[in-house]
């Protein structure tokens, strides 16, 4: 028998099999979610940004014994940050917190816990959008 679970929702039940089923997390960096980060320096404050940490860290434990597929998205530039836009990267400039800066906090994964040691392969190295891909978290 294929795993399910039945997920009360609006405007029906929704049934959902869990090999089929998957969670995208996306940009848990510590650039957006710890002090110091992009995000903070920005002036933006990390607020908002952490409040959702606890819950994920409690589903993710959970999912992590079920075959369903886990994903986690980063945002990420070509090194010469060709694909980066403009006027992103003046803004970033003008609040001191300049994308392609030199410093860790938006290569690391939130929870210092580096995609390899989870599993994960980094897909689409030098895009603008590196995704990462569950490969056995059973």
């Amino acid at each position: 028998m294929t795993p399910q679970i039945s997920v009360p929702a609006q405007p029906y039940l929704l049934t959902l099999t869990l090999e089929r089923t998957a969670l995208l997390v996306i940009d848990m960096q510590n650039d957006f979610c710890t002090e110091g980060g992009w995000a903070d320096r920005m002036g933006l404050g990390v607020r908002y940004t952490q409040q959702p940490i606890g819950p994920l860290q409690t589903l993710l434990a959970g999912l992590r014994r079920t075959p369903v597929t886990i994903i986690h998205t980063r945002e990420g530039h070509r090194p010469d940050l060709s694909d980066c836009p403009p006027h992103k990267l003046e803004r970033s400039r003008r609040q001191q917190a300049e994308i392609g800066s030199e410093g860790p906090m938006g290569k690391v994964f939130f929870a210092a816990r580096a995609p390899a040691a989870l599993g994960l392969r980094l897909l689409g190295q030098g895009l603008k959008l590196g995704l990462s891909e569950a490969t056995g978290f059973q």
